[in-house]
């Protein structure tokens, strides 16, 4: 351990910074480029990033997956019993499979990234900021994504988690926070319009136009398809020869007002927290109720209302995406209702990256589908089907034969 001692940063927000001691920088994450001209002055370093070895890597997927297993069920349960539902663990996963693992990922990266710290360097202290008005919950899934990136989330967060490692001798400074609106936003991901041209206008146009015609014709088992990854004449066609008009069907936005409510949450996790020989997985226990999304929990009432109104299909022979079964929460819970009627439940590939990294395997779209259509591989699993690239289907590739090639790699994520 190197001795000299250092005050923890673990935030770009520079009112949690010290310019008159050594201090550590938890991760580079703390050292925006634009304020170079401050940090590059600082007696600063920053600490040795955690997870790069591959031996840690494998013992942390299998440690990570064991505390998966062993509390999904318990959290849906109580999920269950507070809405009045009997979902079983499949319709669950659909429903918030990918936030569960999401946040899975995240708090354990976050913790282990403070233990590596902690143990590798002496630290004097840490500042916290505090503002009892602000809310580590998001609105749904896809706002999660957009807040693990956002500088004050992540702040509180690793405030957070800090006060449950309970370092004994760690001092903590508190500052509240200054100049922020209390204003409950959840995140919600803002729509922004960008200049379109005159026929991207009127495309969009003729789209609602179309819409609004051919919903007038949706039969009550017609097969639901929506975002195929294919190209429109495709997609046309694919309806054409399921016997059935094509509708197009775009996804919709759920518009939710709910809050968070505190004391619920707090009950809840009072219910979900047992007092395991494991920290981590009691660090887990004691924020994922915390991180739920509003429209999961407090909003669940307002989204099976929008669901009921949706003009889809009441009784489709299947359900076909290659897409919304990620962050489309309409399309999510429309899909478990209609799957426990008997409905079939099928899902082609989302981009390329399946089967490349066993920490992301089985994915949660490969899990809960009757069939999965990949880009032409094959799965010993007899779920799997092998199919095409529907992103270019039909498509002729033109490409510069005297160009060169782009290689991009995937980066470090929580």
């Amino acid at each position: 351990m190197n001795k000299k001692k250092y005050h923890l940063i673990t935030s770009a927000n520079e009112s949690t910074w010290k310019l008159d001691r050594p201090v550590i920088f938890l991760g580079e994450w703390c050292r925006l480029y634009e304020r170079k001209h401050i940090w590059e002055n600082m007696d600063s370093i920053v600490a040795e990033p955690y997870g790069l070895k591959q031996s840690d890597k494998d013992a942390d997927f299998s440690l990570i997956k064991n505390i998966e297993e062993n509390i999904f069920s318990e959290f849906i349960e109580i999920l269950n019993q507070y809405h009045g539902t009997n979902y079983r663990k499949r319709y669950w996963q659909i429903i918030l499979g990918h936030w569960f693992k999401l946040s899975l990922s995240v708090i354990f990266k976050n913790v282990k990234t403070l233990q590596n710290c902690f143990k590798l360097y002496e630290i004097s202290g840490t500042t916290f900021i505090t503002n009892e008005d602000y809310e580590l919950a998001t609105q749904d899934y896809k706002s999660l994504i957009f807040a693990i990136y956002d500088i004050r989330w992540q702040s509180f967060l690793y405030n957070k988690i800090l006060s449950l490692l309970d370092f004994k001798t760690l001092k903590i400074e508190i500052k509240k926070e200054k100049n922020q609106s209390n204003e409950y936003k959840n995140f919600r991901i803002k729509q922004f319009e960008s200049n379109k041209s005159i026929k991207d206008r009127i495309n969009v146009l003729a789209h609602k136009g179309y819409s609004f015609l051919a919903n007038k014709f949706v039969k009550d088992n017609d097969t639901f398809i929506i975002d195929p990854y294919l190209p429109l004449k495709e997609e046309i066609k694919l309806n054409i020869a399921l016997g059935q008009l094509p509708q197009l069907w775009k996804r919709e936005k759920p518009e939710i007002s709910a809050k968070t409510n505190k004391l619920l949450r707090k009950n809840l996790t009072k219910k979900f927290f047992k007092n395991s020989i494991n920290d981590m997985e009691n660090i887990i226990r004691q924020v994922l109720f915390e991180l739920l999304p509003v429209v999961f929990l407090e909003g669940f009432k307002s989204l099976n209302q929008i669901v009921n109104k949706q003009p889809w299909p009441k009784s489709p022979k299947f359900i076909y995406t290659c897409s919304n079964f990620h962050t489309d929460e309409i399309f999510k819970l429309w899909s478990v209702l209609k799957i426990d009627k008997g409905t079939k439940y099928y899902i082609g590939q989302h981009g390329n990256n399946y089967g490349t990294s066993k920490e992301f395997y089985p994915r949660v779209e490969e899990e809960t589908s009757d069939k999965f259509f990949t880009w032409g591989w094959k799965n010993n699993n007899s779920k799997f089907k092998s199919a095409f690239i529907f992103k270019t289907a039909k498509k002729k590739i033109i490409y510069n034969k005297q160009g060169g090639i782009l290689l991009v790699q995937k980066p470090l994520g929580p």
